[in-house]
């Protein structure tokens, strides 16, 4: 069976956390910020208390994941890459707690990832 073509429009994207208080946390990707703690949740509840980042636990897992759903536009993707995404970019972002800014291009990670992203397009169909 071959996979659905996939497309994105770019893939540089501008990163930025804040921290109002602690548990308060907000990302931003390209200056919008993420409103789809829900949506990300709907697929993996990771975190009650919402994003985080600056480490490989539960609240970078769900970072990670409304990042994914907003960059690619697909949940089957974005449930397929999260984790390995986490790693790659959350974990290293500022320390948990910090407000952080980042510039990341995803183009190495899509290649290194391309198997699990041909896998979760497959599933989609």
């Amino acid at each position: 069976m071959e996979a659905p073509e996939f497309t994105l429009e770019k893939t540089a994207f501008s990163i930025k956390g804040t921290c109002r208080s602690l548990g308060d946390n907000h990302l931003y990707v390209d200056g919008k910020e993420l409103t789809n703690l829900a949506d990300s949740q709907a697929i993996r509840n990771h975190s009650p208390d919402g994003p985080a980042w600056g480490y490989g636990g539960s609240g970078p897992a769900q970072a990670a994941l409304m990042i994914c759903l907003n960059i690619f536009g697909n949940k089957h993707v974005a449930q397929a890459l999260y984790q390995d995404f986490k790693q790659n970019f959350v974990a290293k972002w500022g320390k948990n707690g910090e407000s952080f800014e980042a510039e990341i291009d995803i183009t190495d990670f899509l290649i290194e990832h391309r198997d699990r992203l041909k896998q979760a397009l497959q599933q989609q169909q």
